[in-house]
């Protein structure tokens, strides 16, 4: 293990003994499917840059979310969607590194996603307190992506490129699985088996201890193996970080199955802060480089 996979285990270690557990409070746990098929809200029209406010309905009852239109340069351009890292707060920490607006411009419509319980760092404490709560908080997310694709595909006939760092790119990858309505996934420090990463890595001892049918039960809810083997993948451009103590790259390499992925020396935290490889690697989905 390098020095990228020293801080990852760090990082984590440090914030497991002070901050309250993932699912601490209730470990029931309803697949992504039944999560999805309750998520209901409206999307008011979309005039232009700016925060938009959605308030939906779920499994776990009314949940808040909001997307950003970050920068429109009109319907003739291609439009990227990235979702934020969990915990990320502010959610626009490292969209804001990858695409910085005020230094570079792009060639591009960029929107970004806020998972409801992201306003605030004890919003996301409250949410992950259950397991329901947090899928029902993932659910909302890919939905919503789902609302703003259709809007853009009635008005606009311009690629549409999906991408997402850690939780973001797990994120990315369910939608895929079950809408495949953009042109393009880029899943950043992500894979498909979302399960080891939560249960099997470093980052348990973020998590309540659970007893082996629990452990069962949310394998079959998080691991998207079969699921992704499923479907032609052809349109998904995965990014791992070969160092990644999280995000494990063997696990989740394995996960893409026969999806090429391309990696680069680095663990999840210093993969995350590398704004340049990341960034590159979403626009080489456009522009080829």
């Amino acid at each position: 293990m390098g020095v990228h996979g020293v801080i990852d285990r760090i990082s984590i270690f440090a914030g497991a003994l002070f901050a309250a557990k993932y699912f601490r409070d209730d470990m029931q746990a309803h697949s992504i499917t039944a999560h999805l098929g309750e998520v209901k809200f409206g999307l008011s029209e979309i005039t232009g840059a700016g925060d938009y406010k959605i308030r939906a309905e779920t499994l776990v009852g009314p949940l808040e979310g909001l997307f950003r239109i970050a920068l429109w340069k009109g319907a003739d351009y291609p439009t990227i969607i990235y979702h934020h890292g969990a915990a990320e707060t502010p959610f626009d920490f490292g969209f804001n590194r990858i695409f910085p607006l005020k230094k570079m411009d792009f060639e591009a419509n960029l929107i970004l996603i806020r998972a409801p319980y992201h306003e605030t760092a004890k919003d996301y404490t409250r949410g992950r307190a259950t397991a329901d709560g947090f899928l029902a908080m993932m659910a909302t997310s890919i939905v919503l992506i789902d609302k703003i694709i259709d809007n853009l595909k009635d008005n606009s006939g311009s690629q549409v490129i999906i991408s997402g760092s850690s939780l973001g790119g797990y994120i990315c990858n369910i939608h895929h699985i079950y809408f495949n309505s953009a042109d393009s996934y880029v899943p950043l420090l992500a894979g498909v088996n979302m399960y080891d990463a939560i249960f099997e890595s470093i980052y348990s001892r973020s998590v309540a201890e659970i007893n082996a049918e629990q452990k069962e039960q949310f394998k079959d809810i998080l691991d998207f193996t079969e699921e992704f083997e499923a479907c032609d993948n052809s349109n998904v451009f995965p990014l791992l970080a070969s160092d990644d103590q999280i995000v494990r790259y063997d696990v989740q390499k394995k996960s893409y199955g026969n999806c090429p992925v391309v990696s680069f020396a680095k663990g999840h935290a210093t993969g995350a802060l590398s704004a340049g490889v990341l960034r590159e690697h979403i626009l080489s989905t456009i522009w080829g480089g």
